[in-house]
């Protein structure tokens, strides 16, 4: 896997608090089934393309859900979930349910390598002099010499 923790910031643009969370999209189609919703399907040219679904509300609070594997709440909401092989889908909406979903929301990742992994930061590489080699070299790294 490619990716260590992903992080999700929301924050309202009312008083009204958020919820964000991660499930098995099995179980927020379930939970969401007909639900109104807009699903975001693309970014293109720093727009949203988002499809719509018709319904109604849900029936309880998506905090009253027992399936989120990562969830946070408020009105400054960042959810940080480290990535698991799987099908999942992040939520955003309203803490209690109702429609009118209004944010300001972003989200990043940090790179997991399997040899980095609790290794702290990446460092970068010490540049090679000119017509020297380097002392070793580590597997999956590369090291060139320049010409003059």
């Amino acid at each position: 896997m490619w990716l260590g923790d992903v992080r999700i910031h929301a924050r309202a643009d009312t008083s009204t608090p958020l919820f964000v969370g991660v499930a098995a999209t099995s179980d927020v189609d379930g939970y969401l089934g007909d639900v109104s919703r807009d699903t975001l399907r693309d970014f293109r040219v720093g727009r949203a393309v988002l499809r719509t679904t018709d319904g109604g509300a849900p029936a309880t609070p998506p905090s009253d859900q027992t399936f989120w594997v990562a969830q946070a709440i408020g009105t400054d909401a960042t959810l940080t979930w480290d990535l698991e092989d799987g099908d999942w889908t992040i939520v955003l909406m309203r803490a209690d349910g109702t429609t009118g979903v209004s944010a300001d929301v972003s989200t990043g990742a940090e790179p997991a390598h399997p040899r980095r992994r609790g290794r702290g930061p990446l460092r970068p590489r010490r540049p090679v002099p000119a017509g020297r080699r380097p002392a070793h070299r580590h597997p999956g790294r590369s090291a060139t010499r320049r010409q003059q």
